[in-house]
């Protein structure tokens, strides 16, 4: 029997935890269980049970149960533990979709509970097959992009070899990512020890090696100069080229006198003009010095 609180169709109310159902379809986090369920216990040691569990009622064909779990299952395990009794509840409309409960169920576990990359990959797979859930469906759900949904897809497909890699994170998604792109599971296997060594940018180039069969062309070096432009600020190149103009134009002038003391100075600003071409590395503009 449960004890609750009319103050509304969504306020919190204690309900008997032997009244609730606790399906076992939707899976479940493995890794760290025993370790969140223990941090759990001593949380409500201290504070008591803060956050409510999320319920729905059940079709009674079951004597004694009256609703069925949508999410909180690691809260009723730790106030079993406990000696609890009955448990803190709200309770949603029985008439609610299963797609709009594993909806729930996420929004309610998936931001504060460390789910690894295949825990992550089964949650997907169910949503899409067991609910009939689209990619779309799933990103939103999770809060997350059809990227992500992608992912998690494309690892259940990859050889155990490769799943086990990335649930010990030995290569992150970025590199399954480059996985999905070879057919052959035994050269999948062969890749696997580049993939754990590699970056995801050389990893790509080697896929992109063995999928189009042609050798990447090495990139040309960039010479010291454009290096060393490419270090000047825009405002550094742009006060370079007005002074090498302004220097372009004196010389100029004074090489068309007759002086002789000008024609030095004519040679001073031509060698000034290359000094300066030189310190900015800005030989390759259009300005003769």
């Amino acid at each position: 029997m449960s004890t609750k609180k009319k103050t509304g169709a969504q306020a919190a109310s204690m309900i008997a935890i032997s009244s609730i159902a606790i399906s076992d379809d939707i899976p479940n986090r493995e890794e760290g269980w025993e370790k969140n369920l223990a941090e759990l216990i001593d949380s409500i040691k201290a504070n008591g049970q803060v956050q409510p569990i999320l319920v729905s009622t059940s079709s009674g064909l079951v004597d004694g149960i009256d609703y069925d779990l949508v999410a909180g299952q690691r809260r009723i395990e730790a106030l079993k533990k406990l000696g609890h009794g009955t448990v803190k509840a709200v309770c949603i409309a029985s008439k609610t979709s299963r797609k709009d409960k594993f909806g729930a169920r996420v929004a309610e576990n998936f931001g504060r509970m460390d789910y690894s990359p295949l825990e992550e990959a089964a949650l997907v797979k169910y949503a899409i097959e067991e609910l009939g859930m689209s990619q779309q469906e799933v990103a939103i759900a999770f809060g997350m992009t059809g990227g992500w949904v992608s992912q998690r897809v494309s690892a259940l497909k990859q050889p155990d070899v490769v799943q086990k890699a990335l649930e010990s994170g030995n290569i992150a998604f970025t590199h399954l990512r480059e996985f999905s792109r070879v057919k052959d599971d035994d050269e999948k296997k062969k890749l696997l020890k580049h993939a754990q060594k590699e970056d995801a940018s050389a990893f790509k180039r080697r896929v992109d090696e063995i999928v189009t069969g042609k050798k990447p062309r090495k990139r040309a070096k960039k010479s010291t100069e454009a290096k060393a432009l490419k270090r000047d600020t825009p405002r550094q190149e742009k006060e370079a080229l007005v002074m090498l103009k302004k220097l372009q134009e004196a010389k100029t002038v004074t090489l068309k006198s007759a002086d002789k003391d000008k024609k030095e100075h004519a040679a001073y600003l031509s060698g000034l003009a290359k000094g300066v071409s030189w310190a900015y590395k800005l030989k390759g503009s259009n300005i003769k010095v």
